[in-house]
This record gives structure tokens, sequence and C-alpha cells, in this order.
């Protein structure tokens, strides 16, 4: 169940992104647009190493719990 919503909020989490870069393009001119792509880009590495952990963890538990 828990995995289930964490799967539900990681893909809420994609939308969320390509709505704020929409955004950002609609809104912004060019050099601030730039800036804050990096900035979002930024963030978007480190979330990227936190999904990595996530799934490390998933494997692990699954290695220690799973009934086979």
């Amino acid at each position: 169940m828990r995995l289930t919503n964490l799967y539900a909020q990681i893909r809420a989490v994609g939308v969320n992104y390509n709505q704020t870069v929409k955004a950002i393009h609609t809104n912004f001119n060019d050099r601030r647009a730039v800036a804050l792509l990096a900035r979002l880009e930024k963030h978007t590495q480190e979330l990227t190493v936190l999904f990595g952990q996530v799934v490390r963890l998933t494997e692990e538990f699954n290695r220690r719990w799973s009934v086979e």
C-alpha cells in the first residue's frame, strides 16, 4: 500500500515538473528562464539521487523479507 502511494507521489512530481517548466517558459524572459531552469536542474539531480536511494532500499528490503 505504501509503495503504491509512493509511486503515485513520484508520478505527481513528474507532472508538477512538466507544469513548472512550461510556466517558466511562458512567464519569464529567456535570461531569467535559463537561470530558473538551471536551479531546477540542480534540484532535479538531487531528487534523482534520492530516488536511486529509494530503489536501492526497496531492493534491499525485498531481498531480506521476500519469501521464496
